[in-house]
């Protein structure tokens, strides 16, 4: 009992202190032609995180995450006198908190960890259309009911490692999954990898 006391008072002494991180990413993907035009979609991701570290391989964080995804394509039929020309943006916010684990010691210039924690969700989308005569080529704007913003509760897990370039700066680089919709019927899992840096105070 003496021994562990020993240890976590050891621990302690290393930990203490408070790390902010930040990273994001972009993506923009050619769907090829979908109804006869070029279709594409953008997914822009950001993540704001502040962690203490309360032991030397032990941090809990509590993190934001935005992602905005953006889709164009258009949709024709040979039963409809008009041609569809849509646009639908998502957008998720999630906050959550998490516990990770650092597999290296402190002063180790590259150090893996792993990290999981639950959190809260918020999804909405908006979706925009024009429709085109086929025959007089004249457009008017569809006008679609609004749908109400989605709510649940979130969990995520990931694995990942730093590079320190400086005592108090390192290279972050992560893969993630995340479930939402764990109080809804059926649950989805959604994937991502993002870089950023971390910044220690």
């Amino acid at each position: 009992m003496l021994c562990l006391a020993v240890a976590l008072g050891a621990e302690l002494t290393h930990a203490g202190y408070i790390e902010f991180s930040a990273n994001g990413s972009y993506a923009k993907y050619n769907n090829g032609l979908v109804g006869g035009d070029q279709s594409f979609t953008i997914v822009r991701r950001g993540s704001v995180g502040l962690a203490y570290r309360f032991m030397t391989n032990t941090a809990l964080e509590m993190s934001y995450t935005h992602s905005h995804s953006f889709d164009q394509f258009s949709q024709d039929s040979d039963e409809l006198s008009e041609k569809y020309y849509v646009e639908k943006t998502t957008q998720q916010k999630i906050l959550s908190i998490n516990l990770i684990l650092d597999f290296a010691d402190k002063k180790a210039a590259f150090r893996p960890f792993i990290r999981g924690g639950g959190g809260y969700m918020i999804r909405s989308s908006v979706l925009n259309a024009t429709g085109v005569d086929k025959t007089t080529d004249v457009s008017r704007v569809i006008t679609f009911l609004d749908q109400e913003p989605s709510y649940s509760a979130s969990a995520d897990a990931g694995i990942g490692f730093k590079i320190y370039v400086a005592d108090s700066l390192a290279l972050e680089f992560t893969g993630q999954v995340y479930a939402t919709d764990l109080d809804k019927p059926e649950i989805y899992l959604h994937y991502a990898l993002s870089g950023g840096m971390r910044i220690l105070f």
